[in-house]
């Protein structure tokens, strides 16, 4: 979306996230449902619903790779971009997730060899996403500054 009223609401509901996330290592279905009825009333508030329908994408992508994989990926991950992805839109979604995992390989490398880990150390990706979407915002920003 072409304004920064996507990327401000997906920071709250995803700090919300967060929070709980950190604080529980569960996400409980009031913050998610509350979250996507936020994010659902700005695409349609923006006039991009089709977008905010299409933003639905990475968040379904990871509820399905948490599935598969077992849990090794969060449900609360994926039902924490499910609630951001309408906001956002689909394109803005993907870059959180991407960046998402950017930083998490980042920190992961980093932390196994500072700490000496193995593969199998659980790390809870909803900080990461966060980094993501303050990425796009950051970069959101900056390219409306440089507009004419």
């Amino acid at each position: 979306m072409n304004d920064l009223w996507g990327e401000l609401v997906a920071v709250l509901i995803m700090g919300a996230c967060v929070y709980f996330d950190v604080k529980s290592g569960k996400i409980g279905a009031p913050v998610i449902i509350a979250g996507l009825i936020i994010s659902v009333i700005v695409a349609c508030a923006t006039g991009d619903v089709l977008q905010g329908v299409w933003g639905l994408i990475p968040g379904a992508f990871l509820v399905i790779a948490s599935r598969l994989s077992r849990g090794a990926i969060g449900l609360g991950d994926g039902l924490s971009m499910l609630a951001i992805g309408p906001a956002l839109g689909l394109w803005e979604s993907v870059c959180v997730v991407f960046y998402g995992l950017v930083f998490t390989v980042i920190v992961g490398g980093i932390w196994a060899l500072v700490k000496k880990k193995g593969r199998r150390v659980r790390i809870i990706f909803t900080p990461f996403l966060m980094a993501g979407i303050l990425a796009v915002t950051a970069a959101e920003i900056v390219y409306m500054l440089q507009a004419p």
